[in-house]
């Protein structure tokens, strides 16, 4: 009984018998493997067929296998997705080429091929999975953050920092009232002076406008 390895990927049983040079090959980890096309001979090679690793090679393996093409080609995708370590319950996801895996401590998606189709594909997702898809894709697309000082006031409101006319003067009041003993609060405090400072000024100038329409 003869069947032909279509995957590389299948240790040779070292208790078996050394098989012909020609039909196996050495990895770099000194790992021997057979070669996609050799052809084995064995009386149970129809369970590499079941398995999803070969396809028979002659009539009597064909017979003991007793496989639709269907069934084998199930078989040989389950054991695509079992090489790709992927869980029973992802497999479908990884047929339609929405995920290609999962990182490296399965925290999130590998995403697939056809990721950006997923939304049509929505029915073969879990609640969780679907929520857990949309993390995977945001951590692929989203630049990351950049960190912020702490003396750092880039974010300030510029209504607040006292500059509403570009005038320098009242955030130059506003950097000479900051805290040198303590920078971090001392930034904050310079705001709200400034702040404070701007609306006198309005104020002192609302009441000179008003002086001078009564005169």
């Amino acid at each position: 009984m003869k069947a032909e390895y279509i995957k590389p990927n299948v240790l040779v049983n070292p208790r078996s018998p050394k098989p012909p040079a020609d039909k196996v090959e050495t990895r770099a980890n000194g790992t021997t493997v057979w070669k996609v096309g050799a052809i084995v001979s064995h009386p149970h090679a129809y369970r590499l067929v079941q398995m999803g690793v070969a396809v028979p090679a002659d009539d009597e393996c064909i017979r003991r296998a007793n496989m639709t093409p269907h069934q084998m080609a199930e078989a040989q995708f389950a054991q695509e997705a079992l090489s790709k370590f992927i869980e029973v319950k992802h497999k479908e996801l990884y047929r339609h080429g929405l995920i290609a895996g999962y990182d490296y401590n399965r925290n999130l998606f590998v995403l697939g091929e056809n990721a950006s189709s997923a939304s049509d594909h929505k029915n073969l997702f879990t609640a969780d999975d679907w929520n857990l898809f949309q993390l995977s894709i945001k951590a692929v697309t989203d630049e990351p953050a950049i960190p912020q000082s702490d003396d750092d006031t880039s974010d300030l409101d510029d209504s607040d920092s006292g500059d509403l006319d570009g005038d320098d003067t009242d955030s130059t009041t506003s950097q000479a009232g900051g805290s040198t003993d303590d920078h971090a609060g001392g930034d904050a405090n310079a705001a709200a002076t400034a702040l404070s400072l701007r609306r006198s000024a309005l104020r002192r100038t609302d009441a000179t406008g008003a002086d001078q329409v009564a005169e």
